[in-house]
Parts: structure tokens; sequence; C-alpha cells
């Protein structure tokens, strides 16, 4: 069986301001080596996206994802199901 990849954690980029550059070359990136971005809500109370679940597209396991906020941290929690 093939390895599978998932890399998470908070980036600390604004990741759906495409328009910055440091965005652009993240993207391009994780685009490259056939990574997708799998948290589409804002997990940062500032309203911004964060908190990142990079997949590659060709591992197919992502089931479920929830952004929720917890009270404690600035951040909100991701939830997420993997096959």
């Amino acid at each position: 069986m093939a390895k599978k990849h998932v890399i998470v954690g908070d980036f600390n980029l604004h990741i759906d301001d495409v328009d910055d550059a440091y965005v652009k070359r993240f993207s391009d990136i994780i685009f490259q080596y056939g990574f997708s971005q799998y948290v589409k809500d804002p997990t940062h109370n500032a309203g911004h996206t964060l908190d990142l679940l990079l997949v590659r597209e060709s591992d197919n396991c992502v089931e479920y994802l929830s952004v929720c906020e917890n009270g404690i941290s600035d951040h909100s929690m991701i939830f997420c199901k993997l096959k």
C-alpha cells in the first residue's frame, strides 16, 4: 500500500488572501507537489484562514472536515476524518 501524506498546522499565513505574494508562492509550492488545501473557512478570530490541512489529491483520504470555534484560543479547531 502506498503511503499517504497529510500536513497540518498553524502556518501563520493568510491563505485566503490571494493577492498576498507569500500566499501565491506558498500555493505554487503546494500545487507543485500535488497537495491541496482543504480548510476553506476562517480559522482565526480575526477572520483569516491560518490553520491548514494539506493532502495530496491523489491520496483521496479526507472524508470529512469541520472548523469549530473553541473559546479557549484565538484559533478554531479543525476536525477531520481521514479514510
